[in-house]
């Protein structure tokens, strides 16, 4: 009887050790003919479709070069200026793509520029006209690192489309003019 019992009490001691000792699990592995795995063969030709009626035309400024980019980029370009180039991205995004302050927000951060209110980042935008429809222009810039970002945003009735140069702060006076001038030339 002492025997079971000194047992049950070696296992209840191992049994409540401490939560901070690190425990491992093994898991299957999920098989290709999962539900999802099947989905995505039908979707990803559906995708692929809406993308190609979706074609964007635009005028390129002289001395802009393009390349091939991300794969989700519609299009990619080198904006040359005096001391440099900065890089340019054309994308395009079902519905609102997290909104405008989101995606502000998120490029303040790659140049190290604190967040904004939507309020504050709305009161700073320019609304222009092109082909494509009405968008909204933003300068972000960081004096302190010498970095900045030009964006165009269309918000579509089913699409975001989103052009964005980051090139150096410095560089502002000579891109932005052409830039703008690009963004009102996107059209169908």
């Amino acid at each position: 009887m002492y025997s079971y019992i000194n047992f049950l009490t070696i296992l209840l001691l191992v049994a409540c050790q401490s939560e901070d000792q690190i425990r491992t699990y093994r898991l299957p592995k999920k098989t290709n003919d999962s539900p999802l795995n099947v989905l995505e063969d039908k979707v990803v030709p559906e995708l692929q479709k809406k993308n190609e009626e979706f074609i964007l035309k635009w005028q390129k400024p002289e001395g802009w070069e393009q390349f091939d980019g991300h794969s989700m980029r519609m299009a990619s370009f080198y904006v040359p200026y005096s001391s440099g180039k900065g890089e340019l991205s054309i994308t395009e995004f079902s519905g609102m793509s997290g909104g405008i302050q989101a995606n502000i927000n998120r490029w303040r951060g790659q140049i190290s520029l604190p967040p904004e209110t939507e309020q504050s980042i709305l009161n700073s935008s320019i609304p222009f006209k092109s082909d494509l429809g009405n968008f909204l222009f933003f300068e972000l810039a960081n004096e302190k690192s010498n970095q900045s970002i030009l964006a165009s945003i269309f918000e579509l009735s089913n699409r975001t489309v989103f052009v964005k140069l980051s090139t150096e702060q410095s560089a502002l006076v000579e891109v932005k003019k052409d830039f703008i001038t690009f963004s009102k030339s996107i059209s169908l």
